[in-house]
């Protein structure tokens, strides 16, 4: 288990490396011709204390209003136990685009010491606010319902992200 949660920490460093490359591109992409991408890139500072490492994306759908969410983390210290996972959601924001209140719906896989391999899906509501132009600082919290039913019903998510966003980088 152990050889399993290093190798998944030495990975969670790799994708915080691409991650911060592609802050690279993103800023370059500004000398060019491409089209830009509108992309949040964010991490829990909180979770870098503790041990707890997370990489998240946002960006807008056809809908400005509506986004998709990726992400990925790993428990190396923890007290839920040492493990990892990936989510998948969608957001609705309220106010204007990728800014201000919003609900959302999440689905996440996640295995740990503890409990083992666990599906869950439920709902989140936050709020997002960019500090100055072009860094993300959002918090939510939600809750769903896990594939396992019987010893841990509920699960309960929660966020505190900061990050950076590529195109309003590049907007004057």
């Amino acid at each position: 288990m152990f050889e399993m949660l290093t190798r998944i920490h030495g990975i969670m460093k790799k994708v915080l490396i691409a991650g911060l490359l592609l802050l690279g591109f993103g800023a370059e992409a500004q000398s060019t011709d491409r089209p830009a991408i509108n992309l949040d890139l964010k991490t829990n500072p909180i979770g870098f204390v503790v041990g707890n490492y997370s990489v998240l994306m946002e960006t807008p759908m056809k809908n400005p209003y509506w986004t998709l969410n990726l992400g990925a983390w790993v428990w190396a210290n923890s007290d839920f136990g040492k493990g990892g996972g990936a989510s998948f959601g969608m957001r609705r924001y309220f106010n204007e685009e990728m800014e201000g209140t919003f609900i959302g719906l999440y689905t996440r896989a996640f295995n740990n010491e503890f409990i083992g391999g666990v599906g869950a899906l439920g709902f989140t509501v936050g709020n997002k606010k960019y500090l100055g132009k072009v860094i993300p600082f959002e918090y939510y919290a939600g809750l769903g319902r896990t594939t396992n039913s019987i010893e841990y019903p509920l699960d309960f998510v929660w966020g505190f992200n900061i990050g950076f966003n590529t195109l309003r980088s590049q907007k004057k």
